[in-house]
């Protein structure tokens, strides 16, 4: 597309029509002629860029968009010089091109590296989310990759047995000081039957941190994952379970008590009834006798003795009744407790 600057006449090469979708002197070569195939949210732009052009203000390179014959939206980058002819008239000459194919691969690429940056940052939030979870739930997580013999631990779980994760290698040799020194070997058995390709039952092994030389109760549970990505792997989760095994210890500990005070109290109700009630049965039933045989021979004195007595038998009798229910209440309370904890 060239332009003089006088009489403004223009003039479009065969091959400007054809990026149009005309064939070759389709429309009539002006400047209104070309700029009805400007995008409309593009044409004051185009239209400035034109006149600076044609002015020779701005001869640089600009890149807008615009509709062809067919409806089809395309990309095209015009640049300008001024060209002296021999006759010595000046004459702006433009040079238009497609760059529809760079425009939609940078789009393209832009909505492809958007995306993936999306994703990475998905993937940050949830990997964050995650080691978060892993600090307020006290575990930790590690994967062994059994073609490649090669173990992650996760961040916390390194943690938990106080190593410091920034300079931590990722062997699983290197938590073995941490192992008590008496639960090493469950450690080596379940590593054996790892390496073996036999199933890893959960268990329950004793650390002493590295940092604080603390000691922890550590849960060890694993599932075998198959992922298309990276093929199987062992899936390991270590809880921190010392408060809650402390607390166990402490309940059980409790319940051999309370079952060595119900041994007790059962003796004491064999007592109660048996070596307590037997003297006072035969109390009772001499006090029976003397009052069918003898009352009538007893003196005023006498009598109000035996009625002393029958009187005191009968709080003892009932001072004895009172412990043995009591006694019973109690071993009760104490079995459904025990009871209580067992489940």
């Amino acid at each position: 597309m060239d332009s003089g600057f006088g009489e403004q006449q223009y003039t479009f090469s065969d091959n400007e029509y054809r990026i149009l979708g005309y064939e070759p002197g389709g429309f009539e070569a002006k400047y209104e002629g070309f700029m009805k195939h400007i995008h409309p949210e593009d044409y004051d732009y185009v239209n400035k860029r034109t006149m600076e052009m044609i002015r020779g203000k701005d001869m640089l390179p600009f890149t807008y968009r615009v509709i062809t014959k067919n409806g089809k939206l395309k990309h095209f980058q015009t640049a300008g010089q001024i060209v002296e002819m021999n006759t010595g008239e000046k004459v702006v000459l433009g040079i238009t091109k497609n760059v529809t194919s760079d425009i939609e691969n940078k789009l393209q690429l832009e909505s492809i590296n958007w995306v993936l940056s999306e994703r990475n940052k998905n993937l940050s939030i949830a990997n964050e989310t995650f080691g978060e979870s892993e600090k307020i739930g006290a575990f930790g997580t590690w994967q062994w990759f059994p073609q490649d013999d090669y173990f992650v631990f996760s961040k916390n779980l390194i943690c938990l047995y106080g190593f410091n994760p920034e300079n931590f290698e990722h062997e699983l040799r290197n938590f073995l000081p941490a192992i008590h020194p008496e639960d090493k070997h469950i450690v080596n058995e379940r590593t054996k039957k790892m390496y073996e390709g036999q199933e890893v039952k959960a268990f329950v092994h004793r650390i002493y941190r590295a940092d604080d030389h603390k000691l922890r109760y550590h849960s060890v549970t694993s599932k075998k994952i198959s992922d298309p990505a990276v093929g199987e792997y062992m899936l390991f989760i270590t809880r921190d379970i010392t408060d809650e095994y402390l607390d166990k210890q402490n309940i059980e500990e409790k319940n051999i008590l309370l079952e060595a005070n119900n041994k007790e109290l059962q003796a004491f109700n064999y007592v109660a009834s048996h070596d307590l009630q037997e003297p006072l049965r035969k109390i009772e039933t001499f006090i029976s006798r003397l009052y069918d045989k003898d009352n009538d021979r007893l003196s005023d004195s006498g009598r109000q003795y035996l009625e002393r007595i029958q009187f005191s038998a009968g709080r003892m009798r009932k001072l004895i009744d009172d412990l043995l229910q009591f006694s019973r209440s109690t071993r009760a309370v104490s079995y459904t407790h025990l009871r209580a904890h067992e489940t």
